[in-house]
C-alpha cells in the first residue's frame, strides 16, 4: 500500500492510541483521510453512510492530538450512541444536555472532557457559547442528516 506520510503517521498514532484504550485497531481508509485532514487542521466535508466509521474517526483525531472537540449531532439516538462510545471505551465526554447552562463551563474545567456533546439548540444559547469561549477546539463536527446547502 502506498500511503503518504501523513496517512502513515496517522496510522502509527493510532496504533499507539490502540495500547491505551479498547478501540477497534483496524481502519478504513476514508477514517485514516479523514483523521489525517483533522490532525491538520483542515475543514472537512466526510460524506459516507451510516455504520462505515465517522464515530471513530471523529474519536480517533481527538486522542492523537489530545484536544478537545465539540460534536453536534443531528438526532438523540446519535448523540446517545456516542455518549455510550465515549463510555465503553474509557474517554472522558460532556454531555451539554445533561447539564445546566450556567454550570457548563465548571463541569468544563473540573472534568475537562475530549469530547462535548451537544445539540444544535444548546449551543445556540449565548449562555452556553460564553460558558465555552476559552476551550480550544481541534475540530467541530456538525452531523446532519441532510446537506444543509
Amino acid at each position: 500500500m502506498n500511503l503518504s506520510a501523513d496517512a502513515e503517521g496517522t496510522i502509527s498514532a493510532w496504533h499507539s492510541i490502540c495500547e491505551q484504550f479498547p478501540v477497534p485497531k483496524d481502519l478504513h481508509s476514508h477514517q485514516v483521510d479523514t483523521m489525517s485532514l483533522l490532525i491538520r487542521g483542515e475543514n472537512i466535508f466526510c460524506g459516507v453512510p451510516t455504520g462505515s466509521g465517522k464515530t471513530l474517526a471523529q474519536l480517533a483525531t481527538v486522542l492523537i492530538t489530545n484536544g478537545t472537540a465539540l460534536v453536534i449531532p443531528p438526532l438523540q439516538t446519535i448523540e446517545a450512541q456516542m455518549c455510550n462510545v465515549c463510555s465503553s471505551w474509557g474517554i472522558k465526554y460532556l454531555n451539554l444536555s445533561t447539564v445546566q447552562e450556567y454550570t457548563i463551563g465548571e463541569k468544563v474545567n473540573s472534568e475537562q472532557p475530549k469530547i462535548i456533546i451537544s445539540s444544535i439548540e444548546k449551543i445556540s444559547s449565548s449562555t452556553v457559547q460564553k460558558q465555552l469561549f476559552n476551550v480550544k477546539f481541534v475540530y467541530i463536527s456538525l452531523n446532519t442528516t441532510k446537506p444543509t446547502w
